[in-house]
């Protein structure tokens, strides 16, 4: 590969690293000669080697290795953390529990991490106490009364409406009967006069006719 402007700082990491051999060093110093403006560049890649402290040592490294995840039951590597989160929120049977408990003691690594889901549970104080708590309940006796006189209301109306209807009716016969009881001719009267002029009602029907039209006027007139 040639160096070039695309790719020149690759060679110039490789250099302060030492990973070029004897004939690519050649080629990056007959480019810096062809680019002198990178010289500065080039001269700042020095800055960049660290050279490591070898008296430091970390004691725990093995501790940020993953430690492999024993399976217990059903629960396993990938569905642990599901079982966790159950147990916080108390779904788990008996029989998962048992499960869960087998799973914690072949992994102690991840004891930690179930006592982390635990303790996202909030816990209330029992002790802070609201005195107006009957004024947050929502009282539902005043719509109950407004249907109960909303009903009342449509049933008196009802009713009124069926006794001026059931009058309406009585004081049309009562008229009827007048009419026929005092012989006071009707339009269909008038019809069947016209229609047989030649009949004529005979004078004991009239007579009992009007004794009882009499006897009928008079029993109204009466006091009670």
């Amino acid at each position: 590969m040639n160096i070039n402007k695309e790719n020149y700082e690759m060679y110039f990491l490789d250099y302060h690293e030492g990973r070029l051999k004897p004939g690519q060093v050649g080629e990056l110093l007959v480019f810096m000669e062809a680019h002198p403006e990178l010289k500065e560049e080039f001269e700042d890649f020095e800055n960049i080697l660290v050279t490591p402290d070898m008296s430091i040592f970390f004691v725990e490294k093995s501790s940020l290795k993953k430690n492999n995840i024993s399976d217990f039951g059903p629960i396993n590597a990938s569905n642990y953390e599901t079982f966790f989160i159950a147990d916080t929120e108390n779904q788990l049977t008996p029989e998962e529990k048992h499960w869960l408990a087998g799973f914690l003691e072949s992994n102690p690594g991840l004891v930690s991490v179930y006592e982390l889901y635990l303790s996202t549970q909030l816990q209330p104080d029992l002790h802070i106490q609201y005195p107006k708590k009957a004024g947050l309940k929502r009282s539902i006796l005043n719509t109950r009364r407004f249907y109960y006189y909303t009903l009342s209301s449509v049933a008196s109306i009802a009713l009124l409406f069926a006794i001026f209807m059931n009058s309406g009716t009585k004081q049309d016969s009562n008229l009827m009967f007048r009419q026929r009881a005092l012989n006071v001719p009707t339009s269909n009267n008038k019809k069947e006069s016209q229609v047989f002029p030649s009949q004529k009602i005979p004078t004991s029907i009239v007579l009992s006719d009007h004794k009882a039209a009499s006897s009928y006027a008079v029993s109204n007139h009466l006091p009670d």
